[in-house]
């Protein structure tokens, strides 16, 4: 590494300041409405979601501001979680207050401050951590003692310009995949909206209902089982997998799945990440279907049409008010084939199948761009922030 890159303490660079709560049993400290006067933006952790922050889900009064420890957080600051959650990072995009889990880094003139938000990201923050109740924490001082690796000012300003690219890019086609799944939606809406005749789905498909293969016959190699946890958000998630040997597995040959195959999770169908419908691919295959893992058998529907069908918001809102249990959320055969759905002649289905599968088909295409790129990213970060890759400066 070259002499020129330095190791200082991050208190040798920034001036550190904590954020402060005012007291939440005080109504006239906490903005509700214009009658309270100017809204001040309070930042909590959950606020640091972007890179650069300019709304926040809460607000504070003028008279919060001077009953607390808030301090004001000039436009352009570097902010950072330091408690539980530790090294969430953003800049502020406009002058804001935050709360005493945010330390604001207002730097010196030896540290970009852009460099120093994607530094914070790749250098090691948690080795003089505290262990706190609810999870891991630091305080002023060991923020200060957090050690930075400098490049001079010029190649940090290069490397933030670079790594600033790439997520700018990133955000870019994150907002046009969000149109996407806009315009997916409201396509889909209007297309099964238009027609009056419904039937239950029970009327145009049947479900068969997985093999329930004993565990003492899984094995660490061998033919894919495709259980409930491998029921993905679209595709099958196959990171914990178990097998069967395919000796065993020429008894079930009625549980083979097949490309194209659309499967049902009917425990926990529903969850934060989305529904847990998915399309087998040839790349799956191949694997065998297990209990409580559903597969659509079409009879009187096209199976691309059934496909946009389980992914709408039409047929989801449907079934999700039969889910039932605390502990696990399950749904039955009949539950899953029970809610109405459109039925158009088959090139009418065709027709809507194939203007949402385009639709489709671009989402996932910018989901692969971003997820390519997020991997140049990650791989250009170490190289940039180590110094095992030096930047070009212009003279």
């Amino acid at each position: 590494m070259s002499s020129y890159w330095q190791e200082v303490a991050l208190g040798g660079i920034c001036q550190i300041e904590i954020g402060g709560t005012p007291s939440r049993s005080e109504d006239a400290y906490w903005w509700k409405s214009n009658e309270d006067g100017e809204r001040l933006p309070w930042v909590s952790i959950s606020d640091l979601q972007e890179r650069v922050i300019t709304n926040t889900k809460e607000g504070i009064t003028r008279l919060g501001l001077e009953r607390s420890n808030a301090k004001r957080v000039p436009q352009g600051t570097l902010l950072m979680s330091f408690k539980l959650t530790i090294g969430k990072l953003a800049l502020a995009g406009r002058d804001l207050y935050t709360n005493e889990a945010i330390a604001s880094l207002h730097t010196s003139d030896s540290i970009y401050p852009e460099f120093l938000y994607y530094g914070l990201q790749y250098w090691d923050l948690t080795a003089n951590t505290d262990q706190a109740v609810k999870g891991v924490t630091l305080n002023k001082q060991k923020l200060q003692e957090i050690p930075c690796l400098l490049p001079p000012l010029p190649e940090q300003k290069k490397i933030a310009e670079i790594l600033s690219g790439i997520d700018r890019w990133i955000e870019t086609l994150g907002r046009q995949q969000e149109k996407l799944g806009t315009l997916y939606k409201a396509v889909s809406m209007k297309c099964f909206s238009e027609f009056q005749e419904r039937v239950s789905l029970s009327d145009v498909c049947d479900l068969q209902v997985g093999f329930p293969f004993r565990s003492s016959d899984f094995q660490q190699r061998g033919i894919p089982l495709l259980r409930g946890e491998n029921v993905g958000y679209g595709k099958p998630l196959w990171s914990k997998t178990q097998y069967l040997s395919a000796l065993l597995a020429e008894n079930y040959s009625e549980y083979e799945l097949q490309n194209a195959d659309i499967v049902i999770g009917m425990d926990r169908s529903f969850t934060k990440s989305g529904f847990k419908v998915s399309k087998i691919s040839k790349a799956d295959l191949p694997c065998f279907l297990v209990q409580r893992v559903g597969r659509f058998i079409p009879i009187k529907i096209e199976n691309q049409f059934l496909w946009h069908i389980l992914n709408s918001q039409f047929y989801q809102t449907q079934l999700s008010k039969s889910e039932k249990g605390m502990d696990i959320p399950h749904l039955s055969k009949s539950e899953i084939l029970a809610p109405k759905v459109p039925l158009p002649c088959p090139q009418e289905q065709t027709r809507i199948g194939n203007a949402l599968e385009s639709i489709d088909f671009t989402w996932r295409a910018v989901a692969k761009a971003i997820e390519k790129i997020e991997q140049l990213g990650k791989a250009l970060r170490s190289d940039l922030l180590s110094g095992r890759k030096r930047v070009t400066i212009q003279p």
